[in-house]
C-alpha cells in the first residue's frame, strides 16, 4: 500500500531544494550584474575577469579566471618570433617575461595543459610545442602530422 504522506513529504523535500537552487542562482546573477556594473565605463589596461562560483560551505564567491586566451597569443608570438618549436619548460619565462602569469601548482604542467586544449598548438616529446597547421621546420606536413603526440601533456615538461 501507498504511504501517501511519506510522498508528499519526499515532494515538499525536492520542491525546497529546487527553492533553495533557485535562490542560489539568483544570488549569483545578483553577484554577476554588480560586477558588471562594477566594471561599467572602467579604464582598465587589462581586461579583468571573474569566475563565480559556490563553496561548499553556501555563499558565493570570486577568484580570478584564468589567463588562456593572453597564454595562447603568447605562444604564438613566441614561437613565430623564433621560427622553432619550443619545449614547455622554455616556452614558461617566455610567456612569463611577456607579462602573463601562467598560475598553478605546476605552472609548466598548467602550460602544458592550456596548449594542448588549443587546436592551435601540437607538441613533439623532445622538441617542443610547434603551430598544428604547420609542418615541425625541416619536414614535410604528412610527416610532422604521422609523428606528432597532440595532447600529451608530459612530453616536454
Amino acid at each position: 500500500m501507498l504511504d501517501y504522506h511519506k510522498l508528499l513529504m519526499d515532494a515538499r523535500s525536492r520542491l525546497r531544494a529546487i527553492d533553495a537552487e533557485r535562490d542560489h542562482l539568483l544570488a549569483l546573477v545578483k553577484h554577476a550584474e554588480a560586477l558588471a556594473a562594477s566594471n561599467v565605463g572602467a579604464a582598465q589596461a587589462k581586461p579583468t575577469r571573474t569566475l563565480i562560483y559556490a563553496g561548499g560551505g553556501g555563499g558565493v564567491r570570486s577568484r580570478p579566471a584564468p589567463t588562456m586566451a593572453p597564454t595562447r597569443i603568447a605562444a604564438r608570438e613566441i614561437l613565430d618570433e623564433l621560427g622553432m618549436p619550443v619545449e614547455t619548460r622554455d616556452l614558461l619565462p617566455l610567456i612569463q617575461e611577456r607579462g602573463i602569469e601562467v598560475g598553478g601548482k605546476d605552472p609548466i604542467a598548467t602550460l602544458s595543459a592550456r596548449l594542448s586544449n588549443s587546436e592551435e598548438f601540437k607538441v613533439r616529446r623532445g622538441v617542443g610545442w610547434w603551430f598544428s597547421d604547420r609542418p615541425f621546420p625541416g619536414e614535410d606536413f604528412e610527416e610532422a602530422e604521422d609523428d606528432t603526440l597532440e595532447g600529451d601533456t608530459s612530453a616536454s615538461s
